[in-house]
């Protein structure tokens, strides 16, 4: 069974006194490059209609960094071919690209459907893992030092029978008992079984062997929506942050994959109103009040009937324990049903965290006024003339709203792909991912109220997550970026910035200490520390396709340009 984490802050690093970003005008120091060739910039077709379609589309970056030399960037040009940048730093201006990779005519495939851009990433320090979009995999010796620039060599294609694109992947040495592996998640649309469009996260391990040959030793699956983070660790432990956590083992194909949504019945029913909640259960007709022992604590409760376990766990809201009782009803099926009151009057996604047993019914007068209040916003019965509420919502602005879409971080073991733990994100933004430090899986940052606090994953074994920076008011921030296309922050924190999807970048440094008295215009309280923001705007209005961050430099990337601005 998986463990359910809790992930709480560092309340250290979170500023209730944060007073805001000041602009500053001060310009940074840029370079740009025009490239030789264009990018390869593949198209969502009108078949690929799905939102799992457009999240593996529009989630692509072109400017690829990797986790062993953050002085190295590598783009992909309409040849085919890798393009690799060293950048000193010292000298300012970009250094030429050198192409160190094509992918000649001979290795490439005919189309088989589905076709993605092509992306590239790096389980070594000297090995490197190319998808060309359609089907097929190359492991590429990079050299001893990526840094050297050197030509690339295929040392093994993998063929399959659909596109994909590659999410992470990581070397492992072997040792007296296991073979030196590499592990690979790689990612693709595909129609479920219940004909829904779904992304497939595929585990694919490669083992070399005593001669020095590498092959594809096992193949795993994660049928699942809605990816956001998938990546893994020096274990070869398995982290998927999606929409599902409830995952099966399908043994036959070696598949892990959503349960029939159709097979099982619920365990309980909720009927939701406006104040309180009613839960019934189906009891043996032989079941007493003694039986039954219900707990009500504000934030938790417990239910069992004949010391067996019906319920348990956190709930999603406070709720008035002096004004919750239960009741035993029905003569010839008997139910349990447990009132709960709600401690404020509200809506109510999920009733215990990250429970879906239960399934939740609406009051009839609840589900009435609701559709009533929306009934004018149908085609049929559009009413210009409704009067306004006393809140125009029209004024309301996005980044006041915290997304409410489900998402579950969960992580998986090595081999058994038995789940490990489950981390619950939903009704917070998950804002973005950073690239990984060496063996380590990235880190990631979400919504916290309106600050963006970053997650580290802990070195295996562990099985959790350290809160080790904050960005403040970067969740308000980056919601009100309609057009934002990435997010990306450096390894030492320093700042973060959002790209638009064109023209624009928006820098938001991290506190600095005052040596000044500054004031609050407002509340007159000497302000300690200053955050400054900045804005970029780029030459031209062509579409921003790559994004990158380093702790001196952020890099942009047009189909005909790569820029450097100096932080």
């Amino acid at each position: 069974m998986e463990q359910w984490l809790d992930l709480k802050p560092n309340r250290s690093l979170l500023d209730s006194d944060f007073s805001g970003y000041r602009l500053s005008l001060d310009k940074l120091s840029s370079y740009d490059q025009t490239l030789a060739s264009e990018l390869i910039i593949q198209r969502l077709p009108l078949h690929q209609y799905s939102l799992q379609h457009v999240m593996t589309f529009s989630s692509h970056n072109h400017l690829i960094q990797e986790r062993w030399n953050k002085t190295v960037i590598y783009f992909i040009t309409k040849e085919l071919t890798v393009n690799s940048i060293v950048d000193s730093y010292e000298t300012g201006p970009l250094n030429d690209p050198v192409k160190v990779f094509t992918l000649t005519s001979s290795e490439s495939v005919d189309l088989i459907g589905d076709q993605y851009n092509p992306t590239l990433t790096f389980p070594s320090k000297s090995l490197a893992l190319l998808s060309d979009g359609n089907g097929k995999i190359l492991l590429l010796d990079s050299g001893e030092s990526r840094l050297e620039q050197q030509t690339w060599s295929v040392l093994y294609t993998h063929t399959e029978d659909h596109s994909s694109v590659l999410y992470d992947s990581l070397y492992i040495e072997g040792d007296d008992s296991h073979q030196s592996r590499i592990e690979l998640l790689t990612g693709h649309v595909r129609e479920s079984k219940e004909n829904k469009h779904c992304t497939v996260v595929t585990h694919l391990t490669f083992s070399l062997n005593g001669d020095g040959d590498w092959r594809v030793e096992t193949t795993q699956e994660y049928e699942t929506y809605n990816v956001e983070y998938a990546s893994i660790d020096s274990l070869g432990q398995v982290y998927i942050a999606s929409a599902l956590h409830n995952f099966s083992l399908d043994k036959e194909e070696g598949a892990v994959v959503p349960p029939d949504v159709e097979s099982p019945n619920p365990r309980y029913i909720w009927l939701q109103a406006d104040d309180d909640i009613t839960l019934t259960f189906a009891l043996d007709d032989d079941t007493s009040k003694s039986d039954v022992k219900v707990v009500f604590s504000r934030l938790s409760l417990t239910i069992n009937v004949k010391e067996k376990q019906l319920l348990t766990g956190t709930l999603a809201h406070p709720i008035a324990t002096g004004e919750c009782t239960w009741t035993i009803s029905g003569n010839e099926s008997k139910r349990l049903e447990v009132f709960v009151s709600k401690a404020v009057p509200g809506w109510w996604n999920e009733f215990i965290e990250g429970d879906t047993q239960g399934e939740m019914i609406t009051d009839p007068e609840v589900a009435e006024r609701i559709n009533k209040n929306l009934d004018y916003l149908t085609s049929d019965n559009m009413d210009v003339d409704k009067p306004q509420s006393a809140v125009n919502t029209q004024e309301l602005e996005a980044c006041d709203m915290v997304g409410s879409d489900a998402v579950f971080l969960c992580k998986f073991a090595a081999k058994s792909n038995r789940p490990l733990s489950v981390v619950n994100f939903t009704g917070c933004n998950w804002l973005y991912s950073q690239v990984a430090q060496e063996s380590n899986a990235p880190s990631f940052c979400t919504r916290h109220d309106v600050d963006g606090l970053i997650w580290t994953p802990d070195a295996p074994p562990a099985d959790s997550y350290t809160h080790t920076a904050t960005f403040n008011a970067i969740g308000y921030v980056q919601a009100s970026k309609e057009n934002r296309r990435f997010i990306s922050s450096p390894p030492s924190q320093s700042y973060v910035a959002i790209a638009d999807a064109e023209k624009h970048i928006y820098v938001y440094r991290q506190p600095k200490p005052l040596d000044t008295d500054v004031r609050n215009r407002r509340t007159g309280r000497a302000l300690q520390h200053v955050s400054m923001q900045q804005v970029v705007s780029l030459d031209g209005s062509e579409a921003i396709h790559g994004f990158c961050t380093t702790d001196v430099a952020f890099y942009v990337l047009t189909a005909s340009k790569l820029y450097k601005f100096k932080v």
